[in-house]
């Protein structure tokens, strides 16, 4: 018996780049029915893992080579902390207008919020800024992390 059965649930995989070169590219993969299929079952679940990344330290997006140096010195100037689902947000836990949000295939941060739990992962002190701004955008209620870093995030909601 699969650990999915026993934990009875399903699990469905979107078998896409996480980001493409343009929007109109973008739209056509998704209109794939292979593609819009994993991508409407995923306007349904009641259960989100996600990471939060920071885009400027240690950054799988920059190692997979979704961001360049432009794109990294634009999102620096606009103030982006954290990157959840791919997708740039601020301090203040607001998702941003960057061109490269419009570009990545995946549940958006809308509707991600509409999901009964979230629970964002994010280990490390260079995480602070991410895990707070993911918090104060509600994008997630449950957390995973290092017990250094949840001390410092308790004290800064303390502070809140």
């Amino acid at each position: 018996m699969s650990y999915l059965k026993k934990l009875g649930v399903t699990c469905d995989t979107l078998y896409a780049p996480a980001v493409v070169e343009t929007e109109e590219l973008k739209n056509q993969i998704i209109q794939l029915p292979n593609i819009a299929e994993v991508l409407k079952e995923g306007e349904q679940i009641d259960l989100a893992l996600v990471g939060i990344g920071n885009p400027f330290s240690m950054s799988t997006m920059e190692r997979s080579g979704y961001l360049n140096e432009q794109v990294l010195t634009e999102l620096k100037a606009m103030h982006i902390v954290a990157d959840i689902n791919s997708r740039f947000i601020n301090r203040d836990g607001k998702v941003n207008e960057h061109p490269i949000n419009n570009k990545v295939i995946g549940l958006g941060l809308d509707q991600l919020k509409k999901t009964k739990t979230v629970v964002g992962m994010a280990f490390g002190l260079h995480k602070i800024d991410c895990i707070l701004a993911a918090l104060r955008g509600r994008f997630i209620n449950m957390l995973i992390t290092d017990e250094a870093s949840a001390k410092i995030i308790v004290q800064a909601q303390k502070r809140m």
